[in-house]
Parts: structure tokens; C-alpha cells; sequence
């Protein structure tokens, strides 16, 4: 064998070994992954994050149309989506309409959609909501962004899945189609898997 035939084959197997090693520590690290949870979502949820430990989601007070505070264990006994959006984001506002369908869909008793305005002037984005059709949503706002900065959310909008008991299933950062069947169906999935 010659000596750059040998060393094709030690680049190969060591490339094969550190494979090997970073999906061992990924898999002890408790790096998020969908195929711990048994369910791959498809379409735009292909980008949902199912993470494998549930950390409990900031307990931040965030305000409701009332100007009342509320945190997300507020909600418990129901799965909720917790999506972070402001008028100045225009992908938010894409995004808007279909959180609305989706909760016209599936909100009741196991499920809602908390979407918070970041937005420093909560009547702008109260007014955005009016003037464009969101009639299925319940206003929610945090001028402090403490919830942005407390979940290291990368950008906006980015929406959050939360247990009934007010821990994290997963996360999906960017807008998605969340009218379509793909998020319905992974939705569906995790109120079922509460019981």
C-alpha cells in the first residue's frame, strides 16, 4: 500500500472517530434533538428544535391587555406557544395572521397561543393587531424585552413551546406557516403526550 493510499484511509477513520465522539458527548450533553422525542415534524416545523431536557421557561412578567402582569406558569394545565413578535419586525407581522388561525383552530382548554408584542409602545402594537384582522389573540406585551434577553431568543419572531407545567418542549426561531397541517400535527402531538 502506498504511503498516500494509508493516508486517505487514517484522514477517513479519524473523521469516522470524532464523528463518533461528538455524537456520543452531543447525546450525554443533552443537545437538543427531534429524534429523542420519536417525532420528526415536517414543512416549517422542520426547523422546530425539540429539546431533550425541559428547562422551566423564565418566570418575567410580562403585561395583558388590562396592563395586568402575567407570567407564563399563569397558564398552567395547558400547553401553550409562546411566540415573541413587534411591529418592527416584518417577518413577525407575516407571521401574525397565521398564530391567529391557529389558535382559532386549536386554543381551548390544553392549548393557546401567547403571542408577546416587544414593542416599547403597547398601543401601536395593539392597534396593528385591531387594524389587521387579529381577533383570535389576547394582547400581551413586555416593553422591558426582559423575556428576549432572558431566553437568549436570537432574533425575532421566535416562538416557544411550553409544557403545562411551564417548562420548554422546543423552540422554532424565524416565522412559520403555523396554519398549516405540519404545525397542527406537532401541536397535536405534544397535548396528547400530556394527557
Amino acid at each position: 500500500m502506498n504511503s498516500s493510499l494509508k493516508h486517505i484511509l487514517t484522514v477517513f477513520v479519524a473523521i469516522g472517530v470524532l464523528s463518533l465522539i461528538y455524537v456520543i458527548g452531543a447525546a450525554m450533553m443533552g443537545e437538543p434533538s427531534n429524534r429523542n422525542s420519536g417525532f420528526v415534524p415536517g414543512g416549517d416545523m422542520a426547523r422546530f428544535v425539540i429539546v431533550s431536557e425541559r428547562p422551566e421557561f423564565p418566570k418575567v412578567p410580562f403585561t395583558n391587555k388590562l396592563g395586568s402582569k402575567v407570567r407564563v406558569t399563569d397558564f398552567g394545565g395547558q400547553v401553550i406557544l409562546v411566540n415573541l413578535w413587534a411591529t418592527w419586525c416584518g417577518p413577525c407581522l407575516v407571521e401574525m395572521p397565521a398564530l391567529d388561525r391557529l389558535q382559532e383552530a386549536l386554543g381551548g382548554s390544553r392549548f393557546k397561543v401567547v403571542a408577546i408584542s416587544l414593542d416599547r409602545d403597547p398601543d401601536k402594537a395593539r392597534d396593528w393587531m385591531e387594524t389587521n384582522g387579529i381577533r383570535n389573540l389576547d394582547f400581551f406585551n413586555d416593553q422591558t424585552l426582559k423575556l428576549h434577553e432572558d431566553f437568549g431568543a436570537a432574533g425575532l419572531p421566535t416562538s416557544y413551546l411550553i409544557d403545562p407545567k411551564g417548562r420548554l418542549i422546543g423552540y422554532l426561531e424565524g416565522d412559520a406557516a403555523w396554519d398549516a397541517d405540519d404545525a397542527q400535527i406537532l401541536i397535536e402531538h405534544f397535548i396528547e403526550m400530556q394527557g
